[in-house]
């Protein structure tokens, strides 16, 4: 199966998880030879490349530093991620802000009250 097509401007998490990839793919490595390298599952590294599941941590990017030589990069990407406001398992329940109240909607959940939230 070919690799899913990542668009690395989606979001902080598709960034992190594309130059993930990149790298992986510089060295020629598989997602299960990298992720013995760095103590983590196949399975981790699979869902930190394609932004899902939970974010990548620290440690995980330190790791990732270390073993590309890539002087903190991974770790200032951990950052953007950390700091995203509205990671992508739940954008597809929000939906830009109402030109008449200001605030957001959670429509798709049932909160379609159209107050602002606290």
């Amino acid at each position: 199966m070919p690799p899913k097509t990542l668009d690395p401007s989606t979001s902080a998490a598709a960034f992190y998880g594309w130059n993930l990839r990149e790298e992986r793919l510089r060295m020629n490595l598989t997602q299960r030879r990298l992720g013995a390298a760095v103590h983590v599952t196949n399975t981790r590294i699979a869902q930190i490349e394609r932004a899902t599941g939970a974010p990548p941590t620290l440690d995980n990017s330190r790791t990732f530093d270390h073993f590309f030589k890539k002087n903190s990069f991974f770790e200032s990407l951990w950052q953007m991620v950390r700091r995203e406001r509205f990671p992508d398992k739940y954008r597809r329940f929000v939906t830009p802000p109402s030109r008449n109240r200001g605030g957001f909607s959670l429509c798709r959940l049932g909160f379609a009250t159209g107050q602002p939230g606290p």
